[in-house]
C-alpha cells in the first residue's frame, strides 16, 4: 500500500509539475505523507540511521563519538530532545516538518509550485535524506540562506552558513579535521 501511494503521490506531482498547475490539497497530502514515511523509518543496525537511533536513545548524541566527531550542533538538538522523553520517530517528524518549511521559504521567494519539491525531492532526494540526517538539515538550512544572499543579507547568510557547519559540515573539511586530529 505504502508503494501505491508513493508513487500515485509522485504521479500526481508530476502531472501538476507539467501542466503547472497549482493543488494545495496535493502539496498538503504530500507534505504528510513524506513526513509519515520520514518519521517512520524504522532502518535498524550498521547504517547511519541506526547509529542516530542508538545515540539518541542512549543520549549520547553530543559525546565525542565515531559519528559526531566535528559536528556538535546535531547532537546538542538530539540530546535535548532525548532528554525531554521525545520519541526518537517524533524527533525524526521534528526535523522534516522544519526543513521542509526552510525550503518552502525558498520556494516561495521564486514563486515555485510545491510539486516541483515534492517530485524531486520523492523522485531522489527523499530516499538519501532517510539515511543521512544531519545532511538533511544543514542542506535545509543552506537553501534558507540562499534566499538571504539573493537578498543582499550577507549576514544573515552566514548564520545560516555557520549554523548548516554545526550539524554537518562538508565531506573534505570533515576529512581534514579527521586527519588534524588523529
Amino acid at each position: 500500500m505504502t508503494v501505491v501511494l508513493y508513487f500515485g503521490t509522485m504521479l500526481l506531482n508530476f502531472y501538476c509539475l507539467l501542466m503547472k498547475k497549482k493543488a494545495r490539497a496535493l502539496d498538503i497530502w504530500s507534505l504528510i505523507f513524506f513526513g509519515m514515511i520520514f518519521a517512520g523509518n524504522i532502518r535498524d543496525g550498521n547504517c547511519d540511521l541506526g547509529r542516530y537511533r542508538f545515540h539518541y536513545l542512549q543520549g549520547t548524541s553530543s559525546v565525542e563519538s565515531d559519528i559526531w566527531h566535528v559536528e556538535k550542533g546535531y547532537g546538542y538538538l538530539a540530546d535535548a530532545f532525548s532528554h525531554f522523553g521525545i520519541p526518537f520517530q517524533l524527533f525524526l517528524l521534528v526535523i522534516f516538518v522544519v526543513c521542509a518549511f526552510l525550503i518552502f521559504q525558498l520556494m516561495r521567494e521564486f514563486e515555485c509550485s510545491y510539486s516541483v519539491f515534492f517530485f524531486l525531492y520523492g523522485f531522489f532526494y527523499f530516499f538519501f535524506t532517510l539515511e543521512v540526517l544531519r545532511f538533511f538539515i544543514a542542506v535545509s538550512l543552506l537553501m534558507l540562506g540562499i534566499k538571504f544572499l539573493l537578498k543582499n543579507r550577507w549576514l544573515r547568510f552566514i548564520l545560516c552558513v555557520l549554523t548548516a557547519s554545526l550539524i554537518s559540515i562538508s565531506y573534505p573539511l570533515y576529512r581534514m579535521g579527521w586527519k588534524w586530529h588523529r
